[in-house]
């Protein structure tokens, strides 16, 4: 790993560890929320990074990540619980993400719509990429792309 200096874009994993830590806000899309389907913008995204667990055991590559996820704009609900549930996903200092999963375990309508969603992505100081497929409530979606920036 290299350090970051003025002619170099490289940075180092303790900066994108740090950076990662925060609030990231976007749209999510698939196959049942696209411009075909009346949300040409998709659905509201949220995740809050709280964890991050730093693995230096030698044998796993890359660490790893811990949030909540919210289906709206902000860290609230948007179906009246604490959350709406919790992503896991391995990071590594190239800036790609692997094994992301997002446990789905909101209430539409009173009907708990509990799923999964699994990718992989990309990230940078201040933008998140993951997609992904998976099966919830809904059925299966496809085509999943998320686009977050992080808001603090």
């Amino acid at each position: 790993m290299s350090s970051c200096n003025n002619d170099d874009d490289t940075v180092t994993l303790n900066e994108q560890q740090t950076n990662l830590i925060g609030i990231w806000n976007g749209n999510l899309k698939d196959s049942f929320y696209n411009e075909n389907t009346g949300y040409p913008n998709g659905i509201n995204f949220t995740i809050d990074v709280k964890q991050q667990l730093i693995i230096d055991d030698g044998n796993v590559p890359g660490d790893y990540i811990i949030g909540k996820i919210y289906f709206s704009d902000t860290i609230t609900s948007c179906c009246g619980q604490e959350n709406d549930g919790q992503i896991t996903a391995q990071y590594f200092d190239d800036g790609k993400l692997s094994n992301a999963v997002i446990q789905q375990t909101s209430s539409i309508n009173n009907v708990i719509c509990q799923g999964t969603l699994t990718g992989t992505g990309l990230f940078t100081f201040n933008t998140m990429t993951i997609n992904f497929i998976g099966t919830d409530c809904e059925g299966f979606h496809t085509g999943g792309e998320i686009q977050l920036t992080k808001s603090n």
